[in-house]
This record gives C-alpha cells, sequence and structure tokens, in this order.
C-alpha cells in the first residue's frame, strides 16, 4: 500500500481586530488597554494573551476563535469570531455601572427623620485618582 502525504495549510487573513465603547462618538470609541485572551482555535484549546491599546492587526488563519476580551472599567465579554477573510472585528464593551439609591433625610422638630427627596445616582467606571 502505498502512503500519501496531505498537507493542510489554512489560507491567513489580515484582520483588524477593535474594541469599542459605543457610548463615545466615533472617533473616540476605541477603548485602550485591552486585555485580548484566545482560548480556543477551532474548538482546540489555545493559551494566548495579549494586551493593546488601539486597534490592532494580526494575521489569522481562517477558522473559528473564542476570545476573552476585557478592559479596566468595562465588562468583559466572552466572543466568538469567525475568520473567513480580511476585514475588521468590531467588539462593543459595556462600561460598568452601579446604581446607588439615595434618599434625603431631615429630622423634624418633634425628633423624627423625614425624607425631603430621593432618587438613584448611576455611577459608571472610570479611572479617578484616589486620595489617601
Amino acid at each position: 500500500m502505498e502512503s500519501v502525504d496531505i498537507i493542510t495549510d489554512p489560507k491567513v487573513f489580515k484582520v483588524r481586530l477593535l474594541v469599542v465603547d459605543p457610548e463615545f462618538r466615533e472617533e473616540e470609541q476605541v477603548v485602550p488597554g485591552v486585555r485580548v485572551t484566545l482560548i480556543s482555535y477551532n474548538g482546540v484549546g489555545v493559551d494566548a494573551e495579549f494586551t493593546f491599546g488601539g486597534p490592532m492587526e494580526l494575521e489569522l488563519p481562517a477558522g473559528r476563535y473564542e476570545m476573552l476580551v476585557d478592559a479596566e472599567g468595562y465588562a468583559f465579554r466572552d466572543i466568538e469570531v469567525v475568520v473567513d477573510g480580511e476585514g475588521d472585528v468590531i467588539v462593543p464593551l459595556e462600561p460598568l455601572k452601579t446604581t446607588v439609591a439615595v434618599t434625603v433625610l431631615v429630622e423634624t422638630p418633634q425628633g423624627e427623620e423625614s425624607p425631603v427627596t430621593s432618587g438613584l445616582i448611576v455611577f459608571e467606571a472610570v479611572n479617578l485618582p484616589l486620595k489617601d
């Protein structure tokens, strides 16, 4: 019986990975300090992590990728990307937000507390310098 060598060489495509905050104007949307961890390629586990501060140009073999994408102040995303041609892969990240309920009380002449106003304050995660 004669043996035959089969060589598979997947086509490689240039892909630009853009991680954006959709709440900003287009020219300010790119999220800085993004961490991307490549989890799998075509279902095979891979452990590769890279950090970048803007659009990242990659040359990737055709296939299906699972990636974790995160940045400080944003919720992480577990995404699946299918690379089958050149182009942009746009990943929107949602800013972390915390909602705090606030009630302002005043003390009445009788010594009781009475609410004068209440509401919600929404804090978005931002990098603020903290003082000790």
